[in-house]
């Protein structure tokens, strides 16, 4: 009934075949996916004021930033949670439950299954509710399954534990990555030091707690005793559920902020249709902003009425750095250097 050094060769052949297979999935993807190429001639661009627009973040910006912390938690915390409940639901079936060995392959498999389907309800659950709420959710559903493993002598019961840890840890894998999606926004210059950051201390969080785990496991050998059986439903109760709690702390500390929305200190040009570096950065705060503006457009500074000036890369050829954003304007208004803006107010029409 128990996992035995026997058993050996069979977790061998079968860490061989998946591994086999992620490496052919990885290779076709790397090969089969075109990537998109972006023009940084500026040039021949045209350039507007569009609906966002962003400062550049450098990798230390990121680490002045609070909701970089609290997403970062999060992640870790939904990672932890679906690694540990993982690593430990085999022992936990066979030496908690006493179920046949070959319910270690039979359970996991309805977790996948259940994560699988519960992926698909993922975008209209966001678009319902928001982000926020599906990562409430997925944590109360992982919760009641952390609790329900409380119980022994679960039996056939642990097909519903496996359903719920499925859903759960799904919902909340997948709503903690688009959190850390929506905290970069505009930001992909820098996107992949915020990606890089959470998965490094995300590895490192679970390596950690289960060294810490190990340092309470209260046989002698290798070879399971009677204490086992409390020890593995203790783990799957209270790490996990311990990591759900701390995610319901850090998740509502941010209940009230948008996500990615960081101060607007000021505006800058982009390229239309373009993912084009940044041209020029004005002012010391940072991040992505949402607002109605005038595309395409510059208004004349002073006057009140709705004159506005198409505006193209000759005619801001050598004049850019001389944009910045009036706070508190919502875009309507442009200071300027005179020794580029007088050309542009002469040109507008005398009605204007």
């Amino acid at each position: 009934m128990n996992v035995t050094v026997a058993d050996g060769p069979k977790f061998m052949q079968l860490g061989i075949i998946v591994s086999g297979i992620g490496l052919i999935f990885t290779f076709f993807f790397h090969i089969g996916t075109k990537e998109r190429e972006y023009s940084t001639d500026l040039r021949n661009a045209e350039f507007s004021f569009t609906r966002s627009y962003v400062r550049e973040m450098k990798w230390s910006d990121w680490l002045r930033d609070s909701q970089f912390y609290q997403v970062a938690l999060i992640y870790m915390f939904a990672r932890l949670t679906a690694n540990l409940t993982q690593v430990y639901l085999p022992m936990y079936l066979t030496d908690s439950l006493h179920l046949r060995k070959d319910y270690i392959a039979i359970i996991p498999l309805a977790v996948y299954v259940s994560s699988f389907f519960s992926s698909f309800l993922m975008e209209r659950a966001d678009k319902w509710i928001g982000t926020k709420w599906t990562l409430f959710v997925g944590l109360l559903i992982t919760g009641g399954a952390c609790a329900w493993m409380w119980f022994p002598d679960l039996n056939l019961q642990v097909f519903g534990v496996a359903v719920l840890l499925g859903s759960g840890t799904s919902t909340v894998s997948i709503t903690a990555l688009s959190l850390t999606g929506q905290l970069i926004g505009r930001n992909t210059e820098s996107g992949a030091f915020v990606y890089g950051v959470i998965s490094f201390f995300d590895k490192l969080c679970n390596g950690v707690a289960v060294v810490i785990v190990q340092q309470f496991y209260p046989c002698s050998t290798l070879t399971c005793c009677d204490a086992c059986s409390w020890f593995y439903r203790y783990v799957m109760v209270f790490v996990p559920g311990g990591a759900v709690v701390l995610t319901f702390v850090v998740l509502a500390t941010i209940a009230r902020s948008n996500i990615g929305d960081r101060d607007q200190g000021a505006r800058v040009l982009r390229p239309m249709g373009e993912r084009a570096g940044l041209i020029q950065n004005v002012g010391s705060s940072y991040g992505a902003i949402d607002e109605p503006v005038y595309d395409r457009s510059v208004r004349v500074p002073g006057r009140d009425d709705a004159a506005t000036l198409p505006i193209n890369s000759s005619s801001l050829s050598s004049s850019l750095p001389g944009l910045a954003y009036i706070p508190g304007t919502r875009g309507r208004n442009i200071q300027h250097d005179d020794d580029w803006w007088d050309p542009i107010a002469k040109s507008l029409p005398a009605n204007a």
